[in-house]
């Protein structure tokens, strides 16, 4: 109990990921699987009563249930962050316009005020005398919300509507 306390509370700011884990919804998983490795061995202790009937057991289980409760406290702080950025960006990322116009001097142009992502596609547009220069603009911060949103989904959480739509036309927007 005691180890994953320790190891939950070294690594609470910056929690390792598995592989293609987004960031919010896999600190969310690598709680839970801490959460399930100490409650594997509380359960256990419960099948021999006297085990947690004990003084010392009594301490245990207390120290579980505060354990725990940090962990669901650190679950429900993530998706609440995630929730309010979800609701918060996705509006804004689905307006921008899927193309941009660079300037000659390499500035992007848009017509709104959301900036665009480094090392952007670019293709030159031949019109008459001048070469216009265009630019992809689509944001990968739309790709992480709708991985996020697949994820907590999975996970158990209510999903904003808006982040459910977007995931499941993500066949079309990807």
């Amino acid at each position: 109990l005691d180890i994953i306390n320790n190891i939950f509370v070294s690594n609470l700011a910056n929690p390792p990921l598995c592989k293609n884990h987004p960031p919010m919804a896999g600190a969310i998983y690598w709680a839970r699987s801490l959460f399930y490795r100490i409650k594997h061995t509380i359960v256990r202790f419960q099948e021999v009563e006297e085990l947690l009937a004990s003084e010392r057991g009594k301490e245990v289980k207390q120290k579980y249930l505060e354990v725990a409760k940090r962990m669901k406290e650190y679950e429900d702080m993530k998706y609440d962050q995630w929730r309010e950025n979800t609701e918060d960006r996705l509006p804004v990322l689905l307006k921008k316009t899927l193309l941009a116009k660079v300037h000659p001097s390499g500035a992007i142009i848009q017509a709104n005020l959301e900036t665009t992502e480094q090392n952007p596609r670019s293709e030159e547009v031949d019109a008459g005398e001048k070469s216009t220069q265009f630019t992809v603009n689509f944001s990968p911060k739309l790709r992480e919300i709708i991985n996020e949103t697949k994820y907590m989904e999975h996970l158990g959480f209510p999903v904003p509507e808006i982040g459910r739509n977007v995931a499941l036309q993500e066949d079309k927007l990807l």
